[in-house]
């Protein structure tokens, strides 16, 4: 018999509270009965047997945030997978099976984006957290200074001109925190199974610093943002550039180029 875990804390959630008694059961019923991905394949007569009261189809509806219909007709729970496992390894035993209905299921692009979403989530909050810090040190440094209103004045230009002025990560400092962030490349391979991760990295970083390319990002987390959605749109074999028309072509072989060039960026020697 399969042992699952259990959120003791659910009974607590708003959403949960404010469903019926039938539904709350219907609920667990459905995160026990399902199979090792989240997923359930509707067997409506027997689960009202199990329930004790008659449910079918049109009850989902009340829990339609917690659960999706796929197109092969089975339920999937959306938030199973993160709260049973956290992290998937293909490694794992334990987890084979939980591989193995991901790709029956055609959920592969689901789980894995959802996967380096709640990563991406993860830095914005730390990035959020340092700015407040920021923002914290500086109310400080205002109650404390019992200096008149001018000099006060003064104090924050000078902090707003050194903060201005603060050079920016480099190509090298910005491509190592990202290849060096094990969890997010792991999330991007998995994703991404079989593509060049360095090589699509190389291509992201020309095509946002080209002469009429888009704005590059200013920091490291919508860096990587910018790099899973090159990948996610790049459909050949290794992640990269179609060369397919004369811009294409050209980006495909600058990429490569530049790849060679500045092998240190991947090396991690921060010489030029």
């Amino acid at each position: 018999m399969a042992k699952r875990f259990t959120d003791t804390g659910i009974w607590e959630k708003e959403w949960f509270m404010k469903l019926s008694p039938k539904h709350k059961c219907l609920f667990r019923y459905l995160t026990e009965r399902c199979d090792p991905a989240g997923v359930w394949e509707p067997n409506w007569h027997l689960a009202t047997i199990y329930i004790g009261e008659k449910v079918d189809a049109s009850d989902l509806m009340v829990i339609n945030d917690q659960v999706e219909k796929l197109s092969n007709g089975k339920i999937w729970l959306i938030g199973f997978i993160d709260f049973q496992y956290g992290k998937l390894s293909d490694k794992s035993p334990a987890h084979i099976p939980v591989f193995k209905s991901i790709k029956k299921n055609n959920l592969t692009d689901r789980v894995f984006d959802r996967v380096l979403h709640t990563l991406m989530e993860k830095e914005k909050e730390k990035e959020k957290e340092k700015e407040e810090d920021k923002e914290e040190e500086k109310e400080t440094v205002k109650e404390k200074d019992s200096a008149p209103e001018i000099i006060s004045v003064a104090l924050e230009q000078k902090q707003f001109v050194k903060t201005s002025t603060a050079p920016k990560p480099d190509r090298v400092a910005i491509t190592e925190e990202i290849l060096n962030d094990e969890i997010f490349v792991e999330g991007l391979q998995m994703a991404h199974r079989g593509k060049d991760i360095k090589q699509a990295w190389a291509e992201c970083w020309i095509h946002h610093n080209a002469p009429n390319g888009p704005s590059p990002p200013s920091d490291v987390g919508w860096w990587k943002q910018k790099l899973n959605g090159w990948l996610s749109n790049k459909k050949t074999e290794n992640g990269t550039s179609k060369a397919v028309g004369k811009k294409q072509q050209h980006t495909s072989t600058l990429a490569a180029s530049v790849a060679e060039t500045y092998r240190d960026v991947f090396t991690g020697s921060k010489d030029g």
